[in-house]
């Protein structure tokens, strides 16, 4: 499954906020919410395109929320994942960001993804580098426009580093 992805990738190419949102998905956006499994050949493929790319984001961090439990991850309470809004300039709300989630594998790789560390940074909203692999996620089609800019996320995000002291730091 594509949201728990355990290898981190080779290597990252820089693309902007805007290049990811923009990746092509009219396909994906006409198969809605409808499973994977289900998707024609040519929409399946229109997301084999992008989701085998690993990626790195520069932008600002917009906000923090913990989910809860997800089918993704056994529906266990003790996993979950975390969405990091990250706009591509300071103040742009969640409808302008693109989501980034840390999941439990990789929140296990790095004890210092703590929620409570992701929340004060994005009260600071910090400029942030995010890398990971590229997703398409067709489970929260009515929140672009309201809560995100895009289906396309960073999922799972393999490394998260911030601007502090004019040097990027390592999560």
């Amino acid at each position: 499954m594509k949201k728990n992805r355990w290898t981190a990738p080779q290597t990252y190419s820089d693309m902007t906020i805007a290049d990811i949102i923009s990746l092509p998905h009219d396909l994906l956006t006409a198969a809605g919410a409808e499973d994977r499994d289900k998707w024609t050949p040519a929409t399946a493929s229109q997301s084999q395109m992008s989701e085998g790319k690993a990626v790195r984001i520069t932008g600002y961090f917009v906000s923090a929320r913990k989910e809860g439990p997800e089918a993704c991850n056994g529906n266990d309470s003790n996993y979950n994942d975390f969405h990091l809004w990250i706009a591509d300039s300071a103040g742009k709300g969640k409808q302008e960001s693109l989501i980034a989630e840390a999941t439990p594998y990789w929140e296990e790789q790095y004890p210092k993804w703590l929620f409570s560390t992701f929340t004060t940074l994005s009260n600071q909203h910090v400029q942030v580098r995010i890398s990971g692999w590229i997703m398409w996620d067709e489970d929260h089609l009515s929140d672009v426009g309201s809560s995100r800019a895009s289906l396309w996320e960073i999922h799972p995000m393999t490394k998260f580093e911030y601007f502090s002291n004019g040097v990027w730091q390592t999560l």
